[in-house]
């Protein structure tokens, strides 16, 4: 986490101070910036694993079935379920199958993302394969909230892993941000609807 926020994308973007290690596999942090309201990061064992929880998760956002490749997430665009690369595109050609399995390589697509819209909320849930990582957020504005999530997770890289994103510079927002309530549960929390900060 101390390496996101000295990055050159993401710098100050994460205060260490707004972060805790919950277990030895999921850290949480507690606004990190007044668009987010809280972000938490988990790890896998597996690309198996990392890929049935990432389903469930946005199962229970969408409070449907887990459908992929559709609609997108970016600045104008908040509903949608898509893969991303380092190219900061987000790729929707690539089946599940290739990322459960392990087979989808990095110059193609790095995770997948899900974003919805609820009650003045962004809530993005996304996948880094390299280090079998599972990312959510939720915040707002959302124009914020998404800026956020696209700087931060480009600089996510795991021990051992050498740190490419710490060279790159990306676009950044101009928009104020402001503090706000969710209202959507995150993972690891109670799966009703309730506020949260």
């Amino acid at each position: 986490m101390t390496g996101i926020n000295v990055s050159v994308t993401a710098k100050g973007m994460l205060p260490p101070s707004s972060c805790k290690l919950t277990n030895a596999t999921t850290v949480t942090c507690t606004q990190p910036t007044p668009a987010v309201d809280i972000v938490i990061f988990r790890t896998y064992p597996s690309a198996k694993a990392l890929y049935s929880a990432y389903e469930a998760r946005v199962s229970a956002l969408a409070q449907g079935p887990f459908r992929s490749n559709f609609g997108n997430c970016t600045e104008n665009m908040t509903n949608g379920e898509v893969a991303w690369n380092h190219d900061f595109q987000h790729p929707s050609m690539y089946p599940m199958s290739e990322f459960t399995s392990g087979q989808i390589t990095d110059d193609k697509a790095a995770g997948r993302v899900y974003c919805t819209f609820d009650s003045s909320n962004l809530y993005l849930v996304w996948t880094q394969d390299d280090g079998h990582v599972l990312g959510e957020l939720s915040g707002g504005p959302h124009v914020d909230a998404y800026v956020w999530w696209r700087q931060v997770h480009h600089s996510v890289v795991m021990p051992g892993s050498p740190n490419m994103m710490m060279a790159m510079t990306g676009p950044t927002s101009t928009s104020s941000m402001q503090t706000t309530t969710s209202s959507k549960s995150m993972s690891g929390m109670p799966s009703s609807r309730s506020t949260m900060k």
